[in-house]
């Protein structure tokens, strides 16, 4: 879902930069105007928080019953509250702070990017306890 929100973010930027150049490519056409394309990232955005919301919840409990206190110094946890913190983060902006458009569509794909570099950066370079109850130890 996150994806999702991260590809209608590099859609708001191609047809805001299709608009402010003033040259209409052959996908303009095709995309919704950039005011529905900003209202869906942050639909997108806002459901894929929530789902994210609820299986770090349902995660940090089920981590707490089979690895008991120690739970939380993993990696993959540690990488997901702290993506979870800039998420909140560009909620709070986009609907408190009123960031809309340009800024709010970098900032959800550096979220994107943060949050898929950091999975692939964990899975490949560290071990973390996910693989230490899949590998056995």
């Amino acid at each position: 879902m996150m994806l999702l929100a991260g590809i209608s973010a590099v859609f708001f930027l191609s047809v805001d930069f299709s608009l402010r150049s003033k040259r209409l490519s052959a996908i303009r056409g095709y995309m919704p105007s950039i005011r529905t394309l900003d209202d869906i990232g942050i639909k997108l955005f806002a459901l894929a928080f929530i789902l994210m919301t609820l299986g770090m919840v349902a995660g940090s409990i089920m981590a707490h019953e089979v690895w008991g206190d120690r739970w939380f110094l993993d990696p993959r946890q540690v990488w997901s509250v702290l993506v979870w913190v800039l998420f909140a983060g560009v909620l709070f902006a986009r609907f408190l702070a009123g960031w809309r458009g340009r800024r709010a569509s970098i900032i959800s794909i550096f979220g994107v990017l943060l949050l898929l570099s950091g999975h692939l950066i964990l899975s490949t370079l560290t071990r973390t306890q996910h693989q230490e109850a899949r590998y056995g130890g």
